[in-house]
């Protein structure tokens, strides 16, 4: 059971870190909030989901109960954006290294990659970045516990597609960063040119597509 509890004057904390796999729950709370009259915005993370309301929170506390308690929430559709497809050239420099510490060839982790549909969880760490999870595929791992490296980059360039812990993710940026890098993209995680500057939201299924190189 999730725990509510206020964050300043305007905002609460909905927190699922005693549940069961908290993150889906945190997904379907976030999509199901956007009902609530008054909310102006929704942070999920890993565990947490913080509501920002334009007036005093208390005066939204039944609605919260009644809407993220009820039997539609536990249900509720979490992406509304349209699917993404992002064209990735597994060229990276982890990837022979890591796949032979999971003992996979490196075929059968990319294979592995691109199989299923992974979800956008929560954004962080820099504009655009999103932290993804996957679901399992048939006869295969929901995830795989990959190990950030031991001296993190100075340097990762943008476009560059990484795993670690149980999350897949792409570097929006040049940034620094200790990911595994499988692979890069040239598509804009982050363009400010675009309505929506960030490509992905909470809920965003993205399909990983691997492309031979240029």
């Amino acid at each position: 059971m999730a725990e509510i509890r206020p964050m300043g004057a305007e905002a609460v904390l909905i927190d699922y870190s005693s549940s069961p796999n908290p993150l889906a729950k945190v997904l379907r709370a976030h999509a199901a909030a956007e009902s609530l009259d008054g909310l102006i915005d929704s942070v999920p993370a890993a565990q947490t989901l913080l509501l920002r309301f334009s007036g005093p929170a208390r005066l939204h506390l039944p609605d919260i109960e009644r809407t993220l308690r009820s039997p539609e929430a536990a249900t509720h559709a979490v992406g509304k954006r349209a699917d993404v497809r992002i064209p990735v050239q597994y060229d990276g420099p982890d990837l022979a290294d890591l796949a032979a510490a999971l003992g996979m060839s490196t075929t059968a982790l990319v294979d592995w990659h691109t199989a299923e549909p992974w979800t956008a969880a929560f954004g962080g760490f820099a504009p655009g970045f999103y932290y993804m999870v996957r679901q399992a595929g048939e006869g295969q791992p929901a995830t795989l516990d990959i190990p950030r490296l031991t001296t993190p980059r100075t340097r990762v360039p943008k476009g560059s597609v990484g795993l670690a812990g149980h999350f897949a993710g792409v570097y929006p940026i040049d940034s620094p960063g200790g990911w595994q890098l499988l692979g890069h993209t040239e598509v804009e995680l982050w363009d400010l040119a675009r309505e929506n500057p960030a490509l992905l939201a909470p809920g965003t299924r993205v399909f990983f597509e691997p492309v031979a190189a240029k």
